[in-house]
């Protein structure tokens, strides 16, 4: 089995268009993301797919979602989380997890275009099931699943 790609930030600074992933990624950032660091400035991503790709944890920085095909199910993609953050959090997430923060030390980045989460790891993490995570999910049209 091939290793997983673990926190890895360095994609923001490349230009990545047209590009396929597979496999296993966590904590990752693809994108323009010029708070970052200077030479994120000129990151960029535009009709990438991701469908085959298991992300958990990983953003798309300053570019545009909905050139972007994301993966399905267990996989699930919220939109534009931050200008959302109030419809996020607004509702109650099983075991207590929140997957937007706004505020705090450990505040999502205001340039976060979309979040992908694998719901396993979420379930596992937060002690509960991935049932009860896909029905909060469904509450939402701007969450892909």
């Amino acid at each position: 089995m091939k290793q997983e790609l673990k926190n890895h930030q360095q994609w923001v600074f490349a230009s990545l268009k047209g590009c396929r992933f597979k496999g296993r990624l966590t904590g990752c950032d693809f994108g323009h993301w010029p708070d970052y660091s200077e030479r994120a400035m000129h990151g960029s991503i535009d009709g990438c797919d991701f469908s085959e790709a298991r992300l958990d944890a990983c953003r798309i920085m300053g570019s545009d979602p909905a050139t972007i095909r994301f993966p399905k199910w267990p996989c699930f993609t919220i939109l534009n989380p931050i200008e959302r953050a109030q419809a996020i959090n607004s509702v109650e997430w099983p075991g207590g997890w929140c997957p937007v923060s706004v505020e705090g030390r450990y505040r999502d980045v205001p340039s976060t275009k979309a979040v992908t989460f694998y719901a396993p790891s979420i379930a596992k993490r937060w002690e509960t099931t991935e049932e009860e995570l896909r029905a909060t999910i469904e509450r939402f049209d701007w969450i892909i699943y």
